[in-house]
């Protein structure tokens, strides 16, 4: 388990980049880290992956410091960046080369997924376009079979059918002892994939939970209803009228869309941090 208390990170000169981050991200779980862009997500990201040691507070993982970069969690993290690194090698030039790195690299399993994905063992990183590259290292992460795999976002360059793809294998391939944190603004496209939220806002955390945790917080109705319009927490106008989150008073469970109770937490910072305390 990852835990974060009371974390702080700022550059010189700079605003705060990190603001107070409290957090326990549990195995099992696929967790969407969800934010404007310039809200923290791919520092955060770096911080758990042990990229940023300079900060206030603390950050360990199964009780130990982050920090320090023990070798026995770096051997169970997969960091994908938005922007991958691109060495001068071939696809099996790296295969042989950082596959070793990991004591439960699937092989056969990323030889299954290079093929789905249209991967070519012999070509050149450096020559393969933004979104084979992003192929690639999304699926070298997903082989790792990792127990942490952390994804800033993934789904940038690649194609609907490559999404689709992705979504499939994530959910058959990633298990009860994995924690997956997806970083990304484009919410609906890995909507399917999450059961947990954590919503950033300027360096802030102002709510997260599960969303299990959400259904029973709220209800979401699309109406014309001019008095569920005047008590939502938040209502937003529809060409089918309004969309309204509430606070929810009886046992009717409602899905609700996430980007929609993404916006409600923006429009509403102060609302969610608080209902974020409670849940804790």
């Amino acid at each position: 388990m990852i835990c974060l208390e009371n974390v702080r990170y700022y550059l010189p000169k700079q605003n705060f980049l990190l603001q107070d981050v409290s957090l326990q991200l549990e195995p099992g779980h696929v967790y969407g880290l969800l934010g404007h862009n310039g809200a923290g997500k791919t520092t955060l990201l770096r911080l758990m992956a042990g990229l940023i040691r300079r900060f206030d507070g603390k950050a360990t993982v199964d009780g130990v410091d982050i920090r320090q970069r023990p070798v026995n969690y770096l051997q169970r993290l997969s960091f994908v960046a938005e922007k991958p690194y691109t060495p001068p090698l071939k696809i099996y030039e790296f295969l042989d080369l950082y596959a070793p790195l990991y004591p439960s690299f699937d092989v056969k399993l990323f030889h299954t997924l290079a093929k789905t994905m249209d991967l070519n063992p012999y070509e050149y990183l450096g020559k393969l376009s933004f979104g084979y590259l992003k192929r690639f290292y999304l699926a070298f992460s997903l082989a790792t079979q990792a127990e942490y795999l952390f994804w800033d976002e993934p789904t940038n360059g690649l194609d609907i059918t490559t999404k689709h793809i992705l979504r499939k294998h994530i959910a058959s391939q990633v298990k009860e002892h994995q924690t997956m944190v997806i970083a990304t603004h484009h919410i609906e496209e890995v909507e399917p994939l999450l059961d947990a939220i954590v919503i950033l806002h300027y360096g802030e955390v102002i709510f997260s939970a599960s969303l299990e945790e959400c259904e029973r917080l709220f209800s979401y109705k699309v109406t014309n209803d001019e008095s569920l319009v005047k008590k939502a927490l938040y209502a937003e106008a529809t060409p089918m009228g309004y969309q309204v989150l509430l606070k929810r008073e009886d046992d009717e469970e409602t899905r609700i869309p996430l980007s929609f109770l993404f916006e409600a937490s923006i429009r509403q910072v102060g609302l969610f941090r608080e209902l974020g305390r409670r849940s804790q």
